[in-house]
């Protein structure tokens, strides 16, 4: 996070002390509404630590007192995919040896960095975009960028015989397409969908579309 973006941060932060003041004699529901409000507007501007400031210091509270259980989901979520966060773990399998091995996200070392592609074989975006995903990773230096691609899915087959196509992916099967853990654990609710992690396997983009991912890789070129 830039200095100017910390700054601005830091401000709003004292912005919103100052507004919850004035709410100290103002009854929980009503509480409610306006935070969540205030905490949707910082995660839409991107203000992710703000957002999450919100909800660890006022809004949570607010939420277990009234015994909100959607709401108190819904921060735990976003702050658990914040940027700067370690994405949520999953088990996968990688060749080692020409043999297939179990282990998780959080053990493997294979690159620099991780896209955590959501896609489904029997979404029409999914399948435009996910060869144009693997024809560009195949264009970077290798050990650069490993993709995981995790298919939420009701049946294998057809997914099974499209991994084939995209060698170079670690695939993983995501069962039960909208009820999958994986996905839920990752607040997934369409397809295609792009996370970015570092080699410690902490977020660091969450980019909305196939375009904005090149993008990402591109700035990043330019700052090397």
């Amino acid at each position: 996070m830039s200095s100017d973006i910390e700054d601005e941060a830091t401000v709003y932060k004292n912005n919103i002390d100052v507004f919850h003041d004035v709410l100290k004699t103002t009854p929980q529901g009503v509480k409610r509404i306006l935070l969540v409000d205030l905490w949707q507007q910082m995660a839409d501007l991107g203000f992710e630590s703000v957002a999450n400031y919100i909800s660890d210091k006022y809004l949570m509270p607010v939420a277990k007192s009234l015994n909100d259980k959607d709401l108190i989901d819904g921060l735990t979520l976003f702050k658990n995919t914040s940027i700067g966060r370690k994405a949520p773990d999953f088990e996968l399998e990688i060749k080692k040896d020409k043999t297939l091995v179990k282990t998780q996200l959080s053990a493997i070392n294979v690159a620099k960095k991780y896209i955590v592609v959501f896609w489904s074989s029997t979404c029409s975006h999914c399948l435009d975009e996910i060869p144009q995903l693997h024809s560009f990773v195949n264009t970077l230096e290798k050990g650069d960028v490993k993709v995981i691609a995790v298919g939420l899915e009701d049946d294998p087959y057809k997914w099974k015989d499209l991994t084939y196509t995209y060698t170079s992916f670690i695939h993983v099967y995501g069962e039960g397409r909208w009820e999958n853990k994986i996905g839920n654990d990752y607040g997934v609710t369409s397809t295609p969908t792009y996370f970015i992690l570092d080699k410690d396997k902490k977020f660091i983009s969450k980019p909305e579309d196939f375009k904005a991912l090149k993008a990402f890789f591109g700035e990043e070129a330019e700052e090397e």
